[in-house]
């Protein structure tokens, strides 16, 4: 969690363990009945936990008692998941089906965005939590607002897929990146580029941005083999 004061693990023995930082700590052991987990997700306060499965199970635990605080089956498992920073939303990115946005509380689906070809490779709520940005399979980036689900801006000049995405800290301008092998820098309110990077050896798996908005850091994938290093 953002906050440096609780981790959460996926183990091999197909258990979710939590522990208490800096010391180190094991709070508590959760089981997962041997589901095979895609894509975990904690909030920023350390207050949830979520999880995808390969059968299209997911779930929510209160990490403060480990109880399972919302479960829900979809057809697929998830691409991405993401929760606001307030930890009020979640938002769940299904392989191939548009992202949902849920109420992890009440485990209440609030609504769904735009049905893209092939779905959301990977999305991100800005800081303040007013819009969620997706990086979609069709090659087009999405801005959203997150009071209705409109879509209120698209860039849609990359030829291969945006494999990731992230707000600057003011949340007026969008870090893209993906199989196109160059960092994109958007204005979030129209999508339109600003300005891009040099091209790279390899694509982008996954950026982020500092939390000062100086500096972004970028993980490359190797283009012809993804078992070796890049």
């Amino acid at each position: 969690a953002k906050t440096g004061r609780l981790a959460g693990a996926v183990c091999t023995d197909r258990k979710l363990r939590l522990w208490a930082l800096p010391e180190g700590r094991m709070l508590r052991t959760v089981d997962l009945s041997g589901r095979s987990l895609d894509s975990v997700a904690i909030s920023e306060d350390g207050a949830w936990i979520t999880a995808g499965d390969h059968s299209g199970g997911y779930s929510v635990w209160d990490t403060s008692t480990g109880a399972q605080q919302m479960e829900l089956q979809m057809p697929f498992y998830p691409a991405a998941l993401a929760f606001s920073p307030d930890g009020k939303r979640l938002a769940i990115a299904p392989t191939g089906e548009p992202v949902q946005i849920y109420d992890p509380a009440s485990g209440q689906k609030l609504f769904e965005l735009q049905r893209p070809t092939g779905g959301s490779a990977a999305m991100v709520f800005s800081r303040d939590g007013g819009r969620l940005a997706t990086a979609d399979a069709d090659t087009v980036v999405r801005v959203y607002d997150l009071r209705n689900g409109e879509l209120l801006a698209r860039n849609a000049d990359f030829l291969l897929v945006p494999l990731t995405v992230d707000f600057t800290p003011d949340g007026k301008q969008l870090l893209t990146a993906g199989g196109d092998k160059i960092i994109a820098l958007l204005d979030a309110a129209t999508g339109s580029v600003i300005r891009k990077s040099g091209k790279a050896a390899d694509p982008v798996a996954y950026l982020e941005v500092s939390p000062d908005g100086a500096l972004v850091a970028a993980v490359l994938m190797h283009a012809d083999n993804l078992l070796l290093p890049a």
